[in-house]
């Protein structure tokens, strides 16, 4: 929801597919913690196997940042990133 300050998404990933949360409008901090080791892009350049690696349940907390979309894709396999995006 744009209206909010701050903003809960969470993305199942996978290693062969880049999913993205779309938070529509620009964010200037994030948490994030995943239950598997995940690769995150942000806006307009995806996950990659080059992108920013997250551990397995390790809280990284991101700021100052600006991004509108944020895409994960697994290390390799599956797991869940959960996001707190800040505005």
């Amino acid at each position: 929801n744009a209206d909010l300050s701050v903003e809960q998404e969470t993305i199942a990933f996978v290693n062969t597919q880049t999913k993205e949360a779309d938070f529509q409008v620009k964010c200037t901090a994030v948490t994030l913690r995943s239950t598997a080791a995940v690769h995150i892009g942000f806006d307009g350049e995806p996950a990659n196997t080059s992108s920013f690696l997250l551990p397995a349940d390790i809280v990284v907390e991101i700021r100052p940042i600006e991004f509108t979309k944020l895409s994960a894709l697994g290390n390799a396999g599956n797991g869940t990133l959960y996001i707190l995006a800040r505005r």
